[in-house]
């Protein structure tokens, strides 16, 4: 079983548009002992939720494929608003996008945590937010 989270409250910010997959990753994060989870369908909803001065997210985890806006023009967004919390990938992307999204977030200043692929575990999701 994955190490439980040291800062339950931390607020986390899930960014994908398949429900069912949402709804897996917010109970996992709830096994680790993460229980402040947001959830959104939509890329851009998600860049509406961050520039709010009321939402501190201090981790968003996004999928690299959605229909409004793909996780890399997701993460050039979040450049471009200076987020500054930690952001890591839950996906089924192929190696070299989700390599690209890498680089191009650490790139830039990102707080990259890293990539957890779909299927989500606990243990692999405990230990991306170990990091």
């Amino acid at each position: 079983m994955a190490t439980m989270i040291d800062n339950p409250g931390k607020a986390v910010l899930v960014v994908d548009d398949d429900e069912f997959m949402m709804n897996i990753i917010s109970v996992t994060l709830g096994k680790i002992g993460l229980s402040n989870v947001s959830k959104v369908s939509s890329a851009r909803e998600a860049c509406e939720m961050i520039k709010d001065p009321e939402s501190k997210f201090e981790i968003v985890l996004c999928d690299l494929y959605m229909p409004d806006m793909d996780g890399i023009e997701f993460i050039e967004h979040l450049i471009e608003m200076k987020y500054r919390g930690q952001v890591g990938l839950i996906s089924g992307a192929t190696e070299t996008d989700l390599g690209i999204a890498e680089v191009i977030g650490t790139a830039h200043a990102l707080d990259f945590i890293g990539i957890v692929k779909k299927p989500v575990s606990v243990e692999a999701l405990g230990a991306l937010l170990q990091n």
